[in-house]
């Protein structure tokens, strides 16, 4: 499931991931996450997700990145906001008010064009990636954004019987690519099958969605 992948899936409206309303995760668990005097948020493989309206309207200014210029493009004219577009880097950047989304690759956002950020959102990344680029993912994110804290949404089932994505992600795997320079605390387990029978369907016996604060750690 790489690049190819996901552009496939929007150009042919393959977008169940896509969520119509406010994540009720980011709703509940927000002011867990941290704020600082710099209030200025990243949403990696954002989408076209309202999350960043709701951000924004919290005070915020909101950076996001995505590889789908159909995605990014959708976003705007659905939230009925004019963009100013310009070129950075191998970037596309698309700037409306406390709004800015890059499209392009991931990997080639870098700190320059990125500048600081006090928080990460990741509602639908690290579980959309496979496991050969999930360690990947998790050094460059943390490259980008050493000093900010992670709220981090993810699932852990039977990879056996379903086919991701999204991807089973456990807590272990978590811990194995951020516990170094971090600090992992789990704030929400949900048993999705009680509240989303799709997945029984899929041959699911059990599917819980977790939700996690990822702090840097404070070195001596």
């Amino acid at each position: 499931m790489h690049k190819e992948f996901w552009l496939e899936r929007w150009k042919n409206q393959q977008t169940g991931f896509h969520q119509n309303e406010v994540n009720s995760y980011l709703i509940k668990h927000w002011l867990k996450a941290g704020k600082s005097e710099l209030n200025r948020v990243f949403v990696p493989l954002c989408g076209k997700s309202r999350d960043l309206i709701w951000l924004r309207d919290q005070g915020y200014d909101v950076v996001g990145i995505e590889f789908s210029q159909l995605a990014v493009e959708d976003f705007f004219q659905e939230q009925g906001l004019s963009y100013e577009l310009t070129v950075k880097g191998k970037l596309n950047s698309y700037a409306s008010g406390n709004i800015t989304i890059y499209q392009g690759d991931f990997f080639d956002l870098n700190n320059e064009i990125l500048g600081p950020v006090s928080i990460v959102y990741d509602r639908a990344s690290l579980v959309a990636l496979p496991d050969d680029l999930r360690a990947e993912y998790c050094k460059h994110l943390s490259q980008l954004t050493s000093t900010a804290d992670i709220l981090l949404v993810s699932m852990e089932y039977d990879q056996q019987k379903m086919q991701g994505p999204p991807f089973s992600v456990t807590e272990c795997e978590i811990q194995k690519h951020y516990s170094t320079y971090y600090q992992v605390e789990t704030l929400d387990t949900v048993d999705l099958l009680s509240v989303s029978p799709k997945f029984k369907e899929r041959g699911l016996e059990s599917i819980n969605e977790k939700v996690y604060k990822i702090s840097p750690l404070v070195l001596s």
